[in-house]
């Protein structure tokens, strides 16, 4: 396996051995697949933000020396990756609905 893969494999794991047992009131097939999204959607989060301050250093070191053409396209990645910051924040928020709504 690669690097990223035991990574995240690992924060699986650390995940479903910290659930209490009210996380753990649904079915063991639920729990997996909520715990699965949950951290497939937490380990996208810290992605989007190493590639969003990666992308802020490139175009801010790169405005001195390129074309206002390249500038525009580097903005529009930066905005790109804001909107699927947004949206993965919006998936972890209804995960996270979801989760309370099961446990009330």
């Amino acid at each position: 396996a690669k690097r990223g893969e035991d990574e995240l494999l690992l924060r699986l794991v650390r995940r479903m051995a910290a659930a209490d047992a009210a996380d753990r009131s649904a079915p063991f097939e639920f729990f997996v697949l909520e715990s699965i999204l949950h951290t497939v959607a937490s380990q996208l989060t810290v992605l989007t933000g190493e590639c969003q301050s990666d992308a802020e250093a490139f175009s801010v070191g790169v405005h001195r020396f390129v074309s206002g053409m390249t500038v525009q396209r580097a903005w529009e990645l930066r905005r790109r990756i804001n909107e699927v910051t947004r949206q993965i924040s919006g998936t972890v928020h209804a995960l996270e609905q979801l989760q309370e709504d099961s446990t009330q």
